[in-house]
């Protein structure tokens, strides 16, 4: 593994997500596996070409859980030809202090995510 997937904690979870284009206008759900302060990992119907900006929605569980809409940068694509979806790995791009709190927060708590 690189330096840079190591230079944060990685919680698992696995909850309904959402992407889309950067305008937002068209939104893709997917589901999110595993969220850190330097970004997420997620299964979705569609390939993305990697180093490619979109918009992604989620609502952590728990009392952390404010919707968040963040800016992310797709870093790896690797198909799972089992069951037809694409693990898709993107940093985010400029979190903001709010959602760097959310995300801190969720981390920090032994949250089940059952």
């Amino acid at each position: 593994m690189t330096e840079e997937r190591r230079a944060h904690f990685r919680k698992i979870i696995e909850i309904q997500a959402w992407i889309a284009d950067t305008m937002g206008d068209h939104w893709t759900e997917v589901r999110l596996l595993d969220i850190s302060l330097g970004g997420v990992a997620f299964m979705s119907p569609q390939a993305i070409a990697i180093d490619q900006l979109r918009m992604f929605r989620c609502q952590l569980p728990g009392p952390y859980g404010e919707k968040m809409q963040l800016t992310v940068n797709t870093r790896h694509c690797v198909e799972n030809p089992l069951f037809k979806t694409f693990r898709i790995g993107a940093a985010f791009v400029r979190l903001n202090e709010k959602n760097t709190a959310i995300i801190t927060r969720f981390l920090e708590a032994g949250h089940d995510n059952q």
